[in-house]
């Protein structure tokens, strides 16, 4: 005997992967495909359709022969046949990307380039960074946002310079398939002459000539190139821009992959048998009696089946099987007691929270189960310690205290479960603060929700956190500004015991700023410091310098104007 089966193919493809960071990646290229033996479909002798079955998710099928099809490239054809045939079906995929970190969703690693990277703003051209919107780095450039990072370069100035390269490993004499996406990031006013236009080649090999973006900006055109490894076991992907337009070139490239096609194939033959059926048989059966055994053939769920009985592989009769399969009966109870309470119903006996099953027998004979999902409230006991600041009020839980004590509340609860709160209520005081400080004349004092420009004694209440607010009393001393005095000295003697260095002289803690600087006769700067206090010793990079003539610019800041002062002069340094 033989039955009506469908043909399914299971495909499976391995990839081992090895990782390198900021270099070539060689990455490892394996894949193994499994299929089902061949398949057998059986039917009478009339003209029929039969629905032929191949797993989903290739990039593309082909069915021989093609006759009786309605459609040889599709995972499904239907198949109307009058005679016996075999079909035979080759299904091609592609596999795992084998680039590492194509789509730059792990930053700059995996790939090298001749551009320098950069996180911000040309300066010059020939740059590259990675993010999920190019106007972060420029904002001349588009806002062409993606759902990750993408990568996108700034310009093209020299002949032959390397965008982007790569390297995997990969199985001699094998077909893959390169692709990638790219767009334009900027538009100058004469777009034709100044987008990117891209080479790309593998293994030295030009798989395409020019590749080139379309405008708008931020809009992504895709590749997809077929090329074959011949004797190679790596390939090095490399990506050329073309264009030397200094202005405008800029443009973003994303999901760079490089895919092994893998195919895979299976036959079905279709036999034919006599279309006389000699009786009909009705066969009822539980669920859990599949697979359902009939002599040799096996039924897994409900149908009309038929069942050739055969003599030396020649088929004798033909009868029709009409399986029905009975579901269980199953029955999900969602019960909630009190704690101390019994569940009774439905046959259970449950005091304690869980999940409790009984097997029944129904009607039909066939097995029952009711599942009993049972949740015990407790009763709410609860003690709550609890602080509030004087003055306020604790309205939680059903409370409304004000002082300190201890309070308790009954009530029935959500579940109408008895609940009961203890409530131990703190009242801290507010706290007393005085605070004595100095400001000068033309500044404001503002902390603590001050805003005081004036000598006086003011009072503010000044919350901090979760704490109590504080009473704060502020006594505040104004001070007249100091005039700031800077004076330079005309000579410096390193070797004497005085003017030993050559500095500006004040009071250094009103400074808030300073760029110190010393030139020589040539206007060479031989010295430069923006620290407050360091001074020239008479050397440069670590040697003396010659006696004679020099030349100082002083540039500062004080902690009491918004405004910078500027000074220059002359020094002799005498050895």
């Amino acid at each position: 005997m033989r039955k009506i089966r469908l043909f399914f193919a299971l495909i499976l493809c391995i990839s081992i992967k090895s990782y390198g960071l900021n270099n070539l990646l060689l990455q490892d290229d394996t894949c193994s495909v499994n299929i089902l033996q061949d398949d057998t479909i059986i039917t009478s002798n009339t003209t029929i359709q039969i629905q032929l079955n191949a797993s989903s998710g290739a990039e593309s099928y082909q069915w021989t022969p093609s006759t009786g099809l309605n459609n040889y490239t599709i995972s499904n054809p239907i198949a109307t046949v009058n005679n016996t045939t075999q079909y035979i079906v080759e299904a091609s995929y592609l596999d795992t990307n084998l680039i590492y970190n194509g789509n730059f969703e792990l930053g700059n690693v995996g790939f090298t380039t001749q551009y320098d990277y950069a996180t911000i703003g040309p300066t010059t051209r020939e740059l590259y960074s990675i993010n999920t919107n190019a106007s972060f780095f420029e904002s001349a450039f588009c806002p062409c946002v993606r759902d990750g990072n993408y990568i996108f370069f700034d310009g093209s100035i020299n002949p032959n310079t390397i965008v982007y390269q790569s390297q995997v490993n990969i199985l001699p004499n094998t077909d893959y398939v390169f692709s990638l996406e790219l767009s334009t990031i900027n538009v100058p006013p004469n777009p034709l002459n100044s987008l990117a236009d891209l080479q790309i080649s593998i293994n030295n090999a030009i798989v395409q000539s020019h590749f080139r973006p379309t405008i708008p900006c931020c809009t992504w055109n895709s590749i997809d190139v077929t090329w074959n490894s011949q004797n190679s076991s790596i390939a090095t992907i490399t990506i050329i821009n073309l264009n030397l337009e200094p202005y405008g070139n800029d443009f973003g490239i994303d999901n760079i992959s490089l895919r092994k096609i893998c195919k895979a194939t299976d036959t079905i033959n279709i036999i034919f048998a006599p279309q006389t059926i000699i009786d009909t048989i009705d066969i009822t059966i539980c669920e859990n009696e599949l697979p359902y055994n009939y002599y040799d053939s096996v039924f897994t769920q409900s149908g009309t089946y038929l069942y050739y009985f055969s003599t030396n592989n020649n088929i004798d009769s033909t009868y029709l099987i009409q399986l029905y399969v009975l579901e269980p009966y199953i029955n999900t109870i969602n019960a909630t007691i009190c704690e101390g309470e019994t569940y009774t119903e439905n046959g259970f006996n449950q005091s304690t929270q869980g999940i409790y099953t009984q097997e029944l027998q129904s009607i039909n004979g066939c097995d029952s189960t009711i599942i009993l999902d049972l949740e015990v409230k407790q009763t709410y006991n609860n003690a709550i310690q609890a602080t509030i600041c004087e003055g306020d009020t604790y309205d939680q839980n059903g409370f409304y205290e004000s002082n300190v004590g201890s309070y308790t509340h009954t009530y029935n609860s959500y579940n109408g479960c008895d609940s009961t709160i203890t409530l131990q209520l703190q009242v801290n005081n507010a706290r007393d603060t005085v605070i004595y400080d100095t400001i000068y004349s033309g500044t404001a004092y503002n902390n603590f929700g001050f805003y005081r420009t004036e000598e006086g004694t003011y009072f503010n209440t000044y919350q901090i956190g979760q704490g109590c607010p504080m009473n704060i009393t502020l006594y505040l001393t104004v001070k007249e500004v100091p005039q700031v005095n800077v004076w330079l000295p005309n000579t410096i003697t390193p070797y004497d015991v005085v003017n030993t260095e050559f500095g500006y002289y004040t009071e250094l803690q009103y400074l808030e700023s300073v760029k110190f600087e010393v030139y020589n006769r040539w206007g060479n700067r031989i010295f430069e410091s923006t620290k407050i206090g360091e001074y020239w010793d008479g050397t440069y990079k670590g040697k003396e310098c010659k006696r004679g003539l020099y030349v100082w610019k002083l540039k500062y800041k004080t902690i009491f104007e918004d405004k910078y002062y500027q000074k220059s002069g002359n020094v002799h340094l005498i050895w």
